[in-house]
């Protein structure tokens, strides 16, 4: 009796590692890790929707273009998207008792307004002297893809890293160009700003949605 309840545990030892090996080859383990953390996260959102908003000079403030955003532009001062650069510029000059502002959008071609409309743009940034820009690079030779003659502004890069079912839930710190590490948007808005720890060796490092 003794010896064949051994057997059975045993048998049933084999069965799940079995199981679980087989679950690890097809990537069932790896999408379950996702669904858990996913469903960790929107706990997490629901709880913090429900608190009290937290005014703080500290906290980043959040300057969206959304589609209130464009119609009211378009209504008001005649412009359709994509809009002169020349109003970034202008918020540029708004933003520029800020530690930092970082533009999470790519400039790698010409204003369809012209260069001039570039030229106007570049200066206003140049003149705050905390503006982060997000970069692309050429794939071919490496060269930073932007026509905006700047000379005082930061770039960092915005590569996204898909998990297996397409979404996005891994930051990358650093990204290497020849060989040389080269920042992300985060860590060159972080040096910008004078913060320490800011550090481009650090590994990749999977988000957290909480305060």
């Amino acid at each position: 009796m003794f010896h064949r309840r051994w057997v059975r545990a045993l048998a049933a030892l084999v069965a799940s590692l079995a199981f679980a090996g087989g679950m690890k080859a097809l990537g069932l383990m790896d999408l379950a890790d996702l669904g858990i953390y996913d469903g960790a996260v929107r706990r997490n959102a629901s709880r913090l929707e429900k608190e009290p908003a937290v005014e703080d000079e500290k906290l980043p403030l959040l300057v969206l273009v959304d589609q209130y955003s464009l119609t009211w532009v378009q209504e008001n001062l005649g412009l359709s998207w994509p809009w002169p650069r020349e109003l970034y510029g202008l918020m540029a000059g708004f933003f520029n008792q800020a530690k930092v502002q970082v533009y999470d959008i790519l400039f790698t071609e010409t204003s369809p307004y012209g260069p001039e409309d570039d030229a106007r743009c570049a200066q206003a940034m140049d003149a705050a002297g905390n503006v982060v820009l997000a970069e692309a690079r050429n794939p071919r030779d490496g060269t930073r893809l932007s026509p905006l003659p700047l000379r005082n502004a930061s770039f960092g890069g915005v590569k996204a890293i898909l998990d297996r079912d397409g979404v996005v839930r891994n930051y990358g710190v650093r990204d290497f160009q020849d060989g040389i590490p080269m920042p992300s948007l985060a860590v060159a808005a972080l040096r910008r700003a004078g913060e320490a720890g800011a550090d481009i060796d650090a590994k990749v490092h999977r988000r957290v949605f909480r305060p």
